[in-house]
C-alpha cells in the first residue's frame, strides 16, 4: 500500500516512506520502502499502532506481520516487518500428526481434531482414512487423507512414495479460511521413516 499525502514542512503532495526494521527468519535489516501490504486495513491500536498480518502462505509465500506507527515530526512511517516462512509461521504453536503405518506426518491447528477410520467403496474395497476438522461431525470431515491403490483413482493432491499413494483431498472446506489452513497443512506433509 502506497500512502500519499500533505506535508506541512515541505508544503506539497509527498508519497510517505516506511523506515522498518525487518526480521527474517535469520537476519534483522533497517530498510526503507515506498509501500507495504495491508497495514491500514486494521484499525489504529490504542498504543498508536497500525498491525496487521498478510498470510499468502497458501499459495507458496511467506507470513508477514507488520506493526507500523507514524512518525508526525518527520512526517514518515515506522515499525517492524517480520516476514516468517511458512514452515515456521504457523506450525511453531500446531500439533503433529503421525501416522506410522504410512510413515507420514503433518502439522494441524490446535483447535481442530482428526479422525481415524476404515471405509469401503461401492466394489467393497476397504481402506483406510485419516480425516481432519475443525468444527464438523466426524463422519463430515472435509480434509482428508485416503491410501489408494494406483494414480488413477486420486482426487486431490498426492503425495507417492514407492508403492505408497496418498490422495489429500479438500473437497468439504468451505470457507477461504479452512481452505488456507488446509494448504498450510499440506505444505507441511513429510514422508518420514
Amino acid at each position: 500500500m502506497t500512502i500519499l499525502g500533505y506535508s506541512e514542512n515541505k508544503d506539497r503532495i509527498i508519497q510517505y516512506d516506511f523506515n522498518l526494521k525487518e526480521k527474517t527468519d535469520d537476519d534483522v535489516v533497517l530498510k526503507s520502502k515506498k509501500w507495504i501490504s495491508k497495514v491500514f486495513l486494521s484499525e489504529l491500536s490504542e498504543d498508536g499502532f497500525w498491525k496487521a498480518k498478510n498470510d499468502t502462505c497458501g499459495r507458496g509465500g511467506v507470513m508477514e506481520k507488520s506493526k507500523i506507527s507514524y512518525n508526525q515530526k518527520e512526517e514518515i512511517f515506522e515499525g517492524e516487518l517480520e516476514i516468517i516462512s511458512c514452515d515456521l509461521a504457523f506450525s511453531a504453536d500446531w500439533q503433529i500428526y503421525k501416522n506410522n503405518e504410512h510413515e507420514f506426518e503433518l502439522r494441524y491447528p490446535l483447535d481442530w481434531k482428526y479422525l481415524e477410520a476404515n471405509r469401503a467403496d461401492y466394489l467393497g474395497f476397504e481402506y483406510k482414512i485419516v480425516s481432519f476438522s475443525k468444527n464438523v461431525p466426524a463422519q463430515d470431515y472435509p480434509f482428508t487423507i485416503v491410501r489408494r491403490l494406483s494414480e488413477k483413482n486420486v482426487t486431490g493432491k498426492m503425495f507417492k512414495e514407492g508403492s505408497l499413494i496418498l490422495d489429500i483431498d479438500t473437497w468439504g472446506l468451505g470457507n477461504p479460511e479452512e481452505y488456507s489452513i488446509s494448504q498450510q497443512m499440506i505444505s507441511t506433509f513429510k514422508f518420514v521413516k
